[in-house]
């Protein structure tokens, strides 16, 4: 053991210093606990968005029947949201079978207007 105050060599358990008389204090060995690391993941969770969009475009296509472009783009996102679903574990397959009933419900009023539009042309056309 070696003095805090001179340097010189004293005999261990030494209170004070033979050498300059200095007090010595025995140090004690600091212990820590080990540190615990915790690591937090959440839990990936897929989507369906094509059968999200796919439902969005038919509710605003089957409101607006005259945005027969966005009835079709709801069917087709709708069918691509159905075949989807077996890749996520079904998730979104409920919405994607409501966007595609809303699509072809869409299509009726769409087709009547067209085919309205289309035959009042057709007797302006005549006479």
């Amino acid at each position: 053991m070696y003095c805090n105050k001179c340097g010189k060599e004293i005999p261990e358990g030494q209170t004070v210093c033979p050498h300059c008389g200095a007090s010595q204090t025995v140090q004690q060995p600091y212990y820590s606990q080990p540190q615990q690391q915790i690591v937090v993941t959440s839990p990936v969770t897929e989507s369906n968005g094509s059968a999200t969009a796919g439902f969005v475009l038919s509710i605003i296509g089957l409101f607006f029947s005259i945005a027969f472009i966005l009835q079709l783009l709801g069917f087709i996102l709708s069918i691509v949201g159905i075949i989807k679903a077996g890749s996520v574990h079904g998730k979104g397959r409920g919405m994607a079978i409501a966007g595609l009933v809303l699509s072809l419900l869409g299509f009726v009023p769409g087709i009547l207007l067209i085919s309205m539009m289309a035959s009042a042309c057709a007797s302006l056309a005549v006479v």
